[in-house]
């Protein structure tokens, strides 16, 4: 859909009275992707059927109109992100660059994001998914961008070899990203005409972006209550990242699990008298 200049200026309008989020539960891009699947499980499931019930169950203050608002509020967030980008290429950094750490950037935190699902290490998955919250909104600045590439080719300095096996993961990216970061620095103390406009484009879109954050939100809350004793239908409208971080961090203590039982069960052994005849488990 194409959202129009009226209904643009509606929103901004309402994003003006909302108090910006100091930190994003979930980064932009992801939830503009689950807002758009949630729009469209609000217009399937709204009326009930022979089989399953509805949203309209859900009470009141569950509008038939939210699938729209959600629709149109990831409209109005990508309107103003383009504004956003445009007005940084031009005045605030040299488009290449700005572009090239965009890339780099989202490139470690999927490899990130993945390394952490299939790592071994339970320690993984807890400081990627820190690193996820802490720079949720990565995007939204030339500073949080210095700040997401440090800390994530950091973290994947660390991780150098595991994250080698995976495969096709380019390792110059980690010291381009050093590299990216420095110039950034540089680029973000130059003056500029433009920096309210940019300053004041990001408030928008981080007002935006809490009221859509809210909506999506809502409308899986009132699912899990009509759709409780659906899990099919419900896993329709769930956030596929937080079902992984969940099932992560499940991996991650089970691991960690097994590895008290190793020693306490090496412990155990090292008292027993040679030729015991005691075999344990394997756990």
């Amino acid at each position: 859909m194409t959202l129009s200049t009226q209904r643009l200026e509606y929103w901004t309008g309402e994003a003006n009275s909302v108090e910006p989020p100091a930190i994003m539960p979930v980064p932009l891009h992801i939830l503009l992707s689950e807002a758009g699947d949630v729009a469209d499980f609000v217009h399937q499931r709204w009326t009930a059927t022979d089989e399953l019930p509805g949203l309209e169950s859900a009470g009141k203050r569950m509008s038939p109109q939210i699938g729209s608002e959600i629709e149109e509020l990831k409209e109005a967030i990508e309107t103003v992100q383009s504004q956003y980008l445009s007005t940084l290429n031009r005045e605030l950094s040299p488009k290449n660059i700005y572009s090239e750490s965009i890339g780099v950037l989202d490139e470690m935190i999927a490899v990130s994001e993945w390394h952490a699902i299939v790592s071994e290490n339970p320690e993984v998955p807890q400081r990627v998914y820190r690193l996820s919250g802490e720079h949720a909104l990565c995007f939204n600045s030339i500073d949080g961008m210095i700040n997401a590439l440090y800390d994530y080719a950091s973290h994947i300095q660390g991780v150098r070899d595991e994250v080698h096996q995976l495969g096709g993961f380019d390792s110059k990216h980690i010291e381009r990203a050093f590299e990216l970061a420095t110039r950034l620095i540089e680029i973000e103390k130059e003056p500029t005409p433009e920096l309210n406009t940019v300053q004041a484009l990001v408030s928008l879109k981080d007002r935006l972006a809490a009221m859509l954050h809210g909506r999506v939100e809502f409308v899986r809350k009132a699912a899990r209550f009509v759709f409780r004793f659906h899990p099919r239908v419900l896993r329709e409208v769930l956030s596929a990242r937080v079902m992984l971080q969940e099932a992560a961090e499940a991996r991650a203590e089970k691991l960690q699990r097994t590895y008290e039982r190793r020693e306490q069960r090496d412990y155990t052994m090292s008292y027993l008298p040679p030729n015991s005849g005691y075999m344990p488990k394997n756990r």
